[in-house]
C-alpha cells in the first residue's frame, strides 16, 4: 500500500499519513512540471511549493519511511513510473481540495492497474457532510458567507464576542 500525498497536503499528522507504519507502507509524491505550467503561478510560489515537498520527503525519509518521490512531466507519467515499479499497488490519498480531482486521479490509477482509496480531507475546519447538511433544501442564491458565519459560531474561530468577523 502506498500513500499518495499532494503538494498542498504536507502534514504528517493528518489524513492517511496519521499513524502510518513506515515498515509496511510507502509514500508517493509527484513534482509534476505540468502543474507548474497549468496556471500563471509566480516563480517564487513554485519554488516554495517544490522546496516544501522536498523538505517533507527528506523528513519522512529521516523518520524511516520509504518515499517514492517522482519528478515527472505529468501526474500520469509519475503514475506510469510508480506502477512499473509497483504493479497493482493500492494507493490511498486524502481528498484533494479541487473539485473533481479525486475522480480524475482514480481514473489515472485504475487505467494503470492500481486502485485508489480517497479519504476525507481533515485539513478543512468543516466536512463535506456539514456543508451538505447546511445546504439541505436551501434555495438559490447560495451565499457561502452565511455558512462561514455559522461555522465560526460553531467553532468559536474568527469571532469578536458573539459575532463572527
Amino acid at each position: 500500500m502506498t500513500v499518495l500525498v499532494l503538494g498542498d497536503q504536507l502534514a504528517r499528522d493528518h489524513g492517511p499519513l496519521a499513524g502510518l507504519d513506515p515498515c509496511e507502507e510507502r509514500v508517493l509524491l509527484f513534482e509534476a512540471r505540468a502543474f507548474a505550467r497549468r496556471k500563471p503561478y509566480h516563480p517564487h510560489k513554485l519554488t516554495l511549493v517544490f522546496s516544501a515537498m522536498r523538505h517533507f520527503r527528506d523528513a519522512l525519509r529521516e523518520a524511516g519511511h520509504a518515499v517514492d518521490y517522482r519528478q515527472c512531466e505529468t501526474f500520469a507519467d509519475g503514475l506510469d513510473a510508480h506502477f512499473e515499479a509497483h504493479p497493482g499497488d493500492r494507493l490511498e490519498m486524502m481528498r484533494p481540495a479541487s473539485f473533481g480531482a479525486a475522480d480524475r486521479m482514480r481514473e489515472l490509477v485504475e487505467a494503470r492497474g492500481g486502485s485508489l482509496a480517497v479519504l476525507d480531507n481533515d485539513l478543512f475546519v468543516t466536512s463535506r457532510e456539514q456543508w451538505a447538511a447546511w445546504m439541505g433544501d436551501r434555495e438559490p442564491p447560495y451565499r457561502q458567507e452565511t455558512f462561514y458565519r455559522e461555522a465560526r459560531r460553531a467553532t468559536g474561530y474568527l469571532m469578536d464576542g458573539d459575532e463572527p468577523l
